[in-house]
């Protein structure tokens, strides 16, 4: 590598780390500013703890991109840091070879993004392991064994590779599917994803909660204030306390049993 390419590279590195400084800051004050309406009860705990997963999830994409770009230079990424007035339109030009208006920012998408898509995360979680999937079994649309069709806090669980295998195990746009076995007896159990309100892995405990279809028996059962739900940026307090019951639930199946317990069914 001569002389002027490795000056390149580190210009465009200084550039990027700039730049992840720069969108985590402002993702952090949008966070900030949601917290403080909460805390002045003009927005409701809900909307307050959506924005903390919300950034958590830009935070990914963004490392994502910044790890992508520092390979190549990248037109859109860069964008972004010329629209942070980070660089100039010459240095763009010099970079990109067009100018500015030219290019789509990465950052565009973000801009109306929502939680994660529960089809994509739920894939990518299955990608890992074994899904433990909550759901609304009231929800219209749901499938189960008839005795689980009113329970509001049913877990079930998906996965390739499963002992019994689920052979028709799908994921896609309006829903997850499979064959499960409930005490021997087959039931394609059919989830919209309407209904399902969390998903958490059992190869890492990664897991992600739809705060606005937690069903109301859900937070009462667990105990979660308000106070805690809008704390956590990584697991919330939701997942760890669902995972934490979850693993209560394998410790003894007379705990399937209680109806304060989630239910598992293999």
């Amino acid at each position: 590598m001569s002389d002027n390419e490795q000056n390149n590279l580190d210009r465009l590195k200084s550039i990027l780390t700039k730049l992840l400084q720069y969108q985590l800051s402002e993702s952090l004050n949008r966070v900030e500013s949601s917290l403080k309406s909460w805390r002045d009860d003009k927005i409701g705990v809900f909307e307050a703890h959506a924005e903390v997963l919300k950034h958590a999830v830009r935070a990914e994409r963004m490392a994502g991109r910044i790890a992508q770009a520092s390979q190549e230079p990248s037109g859109p990424i860069l964008r972004d840091a010329f629209d942070a007035e980070l660089i100039g339109r010459d240095e763009f030009r010099e970079l990109v070879g067009c100018d500015p208006e030219d290019v789509e920012p990465a950052s565009a998408a973000d801009d109306s993004m929502g939680l994660p898509l529960k089809q994509a995360y739920v894939s990518e979680l299955l990608d890992e392991g074994p899904v433990l999937v909550h759901v609304d079994a009231r929800v219209k649309g749901v499938s189960v064994p008839l005795h689980l069709k009113q329970d509001a806090k049913l877990v079930l669980r998906f996965g390739y590779g499963l002992k019994p295998e689920i052979h028709d195990l799908t994921v896609d746009e309006d829903a997850i599917a499979g064959t499960l076995t409930f005490q021997g007896i087959p039931h394609r159990c059919v989830l919209p994803w309407s209904a399902v309100y969390a998903a958490v892995s059992e190869a890492n405990h990664r897991g992600m909660v739809w705060p606005e279809e937690v069903p109301p028996e859900v937070l009462e059962q667990l105990g979660i204030g308000s106070e805690q739900l809008a704390i956590a940026p990584d697991e919330s307090p939701e997942v760890a306390r669902l995972r934490a019951r979850q693993e209560e639930v394998d410790k003894s199946k007379s705990a399937r049993r209680r109806a304060s317990h989630l239910k598992l069914v293999d």
